[in-house]
């Protein structure tokens, strides 16, 4: 099983010359070593159409980085954005959704694919604005949660608690994706296309692989499940 992954750009200054660097986060390492699964990291569009061969799936993950606005028709920012990430995502992404194969959107992630299908995203959770009431240090909410969705097939309810990190949303949602768990305050936090294996979530349950909270592991188990038998 080889799952792609889009490279994430990280800029620290304090770091000097080796200040930028492009990379995944840990807890997708432990994912896929948990699983036997090997990763490929997918550094630019150029090959990739060769490596999407190669995968069974595609994992975009959550991301410190803004999308430029010309790409949903949003509001001009005077915010640097050092990186044009979506303009690498959107080509990846296109390459297997053409081909077929399982998508998994995580925060930024699932903005991107939202984009990607023709809608936009907003600003949202200023100051953590849905997070529980005397839980905002741990930044967790609540979601509601649709029966027949992946969603579900995780928690087996439809209420659940997840992490929240993020300032970005979902705003007009895109062609042939589907809502399925909102927060209280209405925030977009999953979406599926089913038939063509697109799967997103606006929080973080790769983190799961460190905190020591089996439940959210069982996404990228329901997901690899998924690649196999596409």
């Amino acid at each position: 099983m080889i799952l792609g992954i889009v490279l994430r750009y990280k800029n620290r200054p304090e770091d000097g010359h080796w200040a930028e660097s492009a990379g995944i986060p840990f807890d997708f390492w432990e994912m896929a070593r948990q699983n036997d699964v090997t990763l490929c990291a997918i550094l630019n569009p150029a090959d990739a159409g060769r490596v999407c061969d190669l995968c069974d799936g595609l994992i975009v993950p959550g991301s410190g980085n803004t999308v430029l606005p010309e790409y949903y028709g949003g509001e001009p920012t005077d915010e640097v954005i050092p990186f044009d990430e979506y303009g690498h995502d959107r080509e990846i992404i296109d390459l297997f959704v053409k081909a077929g194969k399982p998508i998994f959107g995580i925060c930024q992630g699932i903005q991107v694919l939202n984009i990607y299908f023709g809608g936009n995203i907003k600003r949202v959770n200023v100051n953590w604005s849905h997070g529980l009431p005397g839980m905002d240090e741990k930044r967790m909410h609540h979601i509601n949660i649709e029966k027949d969705s992946f969603v579900y097939d995780v928690f087996g309810a439809q209420r659940a608690q997840v992490n929240s990190h993020h300032g970005w949303g979902i705003d007009r949602l895109g062609e042939g994706l589907r809502v399925v768990a909102t927060a209280d305050d209405g925030v977009i936090e999953a979406v599926d296309n089913r038939e063509k294996k697109i799967f997103a979530v606006q929080w973080h349950p790769e983190q799961n692989f460190h905190v020591g909270d089996p439940v959210e592991q069982e996404f990228f188990k329901n997901f690899i499940r998924v690649c196999k038998q596409n």
